[in-house]
């Protein structure tokens, strides 16, 4: 009788388990987008001169929402990373993304509001380094230095490289509890007046240049600011179609009304099943990213815009 009883349990347990999860599966929708694009130019006896080049990116952008009564979770993975080589050189990184967003709601009477809360992570894969400007002392065949009338070495303007990113270094981390508009899954705007957000150095080098706005010799950063995150996407014809990606931040504690952005612009044209070509548009402006520069023969130091372009025509795979 015991033996019975258990097994009437156990397939009670099961039943309602796989009803739980076919009630469930109902309330989740996943779509993905997998892309390889290349380039590649190979020259021979070209009398304007140039180099062959060849370059990759592998991208993967997948979404896996969950939408029940007035619950919604939405998902976000996307996962980028890009190769450039020239002849006699080494291979250098064009594109190195991570970037998830995970954003749940909870809908207000029936209206396009929604109580919400987002968290959003963003790093790279691998080490990147950048060339940084400084001046020198000019010197001579001898290697000694040009003297002005009063004595002192003239200054000239040079270039080297250095690391400037590696895993976790920099990331980000943000949490932004608020309210959501979402009129649709292709226009929704989160907004949150208390949003905290933090900033990882993981790396002994870059902290101790105090990069990416993190004390010296520290390995994180903590702000607390307002912070808006919004989607659009338009559809113009069945294979042609606009996306934006807008993230802006204001700290409370520093200089507020200084406005972080991360704006990626993109457009993309489906020239047939499998084959697409994209221009994408990445404009960055961060007030505690320092940029080392020459202007005017002058070398400065200081925040300014960063703005990053890509073209081309890829092979994708799309998940729906």
């Amino acid at each position: 009788m015991i033996k019975k009883t258990t097994l009437l349990l156990l397939l009670s347990i099961s039943f309602f388990s796989l009803k739980a999860q076919e009630d469930t599966t109902k309330a989740w929708s996943f779509s993905g987008e997998n892309k390889i694009t290349l380039g590649s130019v190979a020259l021979s006896n070209w009398a304007a001169g140039g180099a062959n080049a060849m370059s990759g990116l592998i991208s993967i952008d997948y979404k896996y929402n969950y939408k029940k009564d007035k619950t919604t979770w939405d998902n976000r993975l996307i996962l980028m990373y890009g190769l450039n080589k020239q002849a006699n050189q080494d291979f250098e990184k064009t594109e190195d993304r991570i970037d998830f967003t995970s954003a749940y709601g909870y809908q207000i009477d029936g209206s396009k509001w929604f109580y919400s809360f987002l968290m959003n992570f963003k790093t790279q894969f691998a080490e990147g380094y950048e060339d940084f400007s400084y001046q020198t002392e000019a010197l001579n065949d001898n290697g000694d230095p040009f003297l002005d009338p009063s004595g002192n070495p003239y200054m000239v303007g040079a270039t080297d490289t250095r690391l400037g990113s590696k895993f976790m270094a920099p990331g980000y981390l943000t949490l932004a509890p608020g309210a959501e508009f979402k009129s649709s899954e292709n226009f929704k705007v989160n907004i949150s007046p208390l949003a905290a957000k933090a900033t990882f150095v993981l790396d002994d080098a870059l902290s101790a240049r105090g990069a990416y706005g993190v004390d010296a010799g520290s390995n994180s950063r903590w702000e607390l600011g307002a912070n808006i995150d919004g989607y659009w996407k338009q559809t113009f014809t069945d294979n042609f179609y606009m996306e934006n990606n807008l993230r802006l931040f204001s700290n409370y504690l520093e200089s507020f009304g200084n406005v972080d952005v991360d704006w990626v612009f993109k457009l993309n044209l489906v020239v047939s099943k499998y084959v697409t070509a994209e221009f994408v548009l990445n404009t960055l402006y961060d007030d505690d990213i320092k940029i080392d520069r020459m202007e005017d023969g002058v070398s400065k130091s200081g925040p300014v815009v960063q703005l990053k372009s890509t073209l081309g025509v890829g092979l994708v795979y799309v998940i729906d």
